[in-house]
């Protein structure tokens, strides 16, 4: 079953934007690499490129510490709060 976010999927393949839906089956047959969980689905887009979340997470942290933010690992974390908007 495709997730409620269809509505965005564009359904015409001649199409710059168009997102194609890979099944689980398809998944497995295009991408042999890779891990899929049992279940999975997956949305490809031509134009889309690959991104590894550590390696980007590692690049957010690089950038905040360059600007002043002090990284504190490893903490463990005990509560969260979210407060209230204010404009910078």
């Amino acid at each position: 079953m495709i997730p409620t976010t269809t509505h965005w999927l564009n359904s015409d393949p001649t199409t710059d934007d168009y997102v194609e839906v890979l099944s689980e089956q398809q998944l497995h047959e295009r991408y042999p690499g890779f891990r899929h969980r049992s279940g999975m689905v997956a949305t490809c887009e031509r134009e889309a490129g690959f991104l590894r979340p550590e390696v980007g997470v590692a690049a957010h942290l690089r950038l905040a510490e360059r600007d002043g933010a002090v990284i504190r690992r490893p903490e463990k974390v005990t509560d969260w709060e979210i407060a209230r908007a204010s404009s910078c």
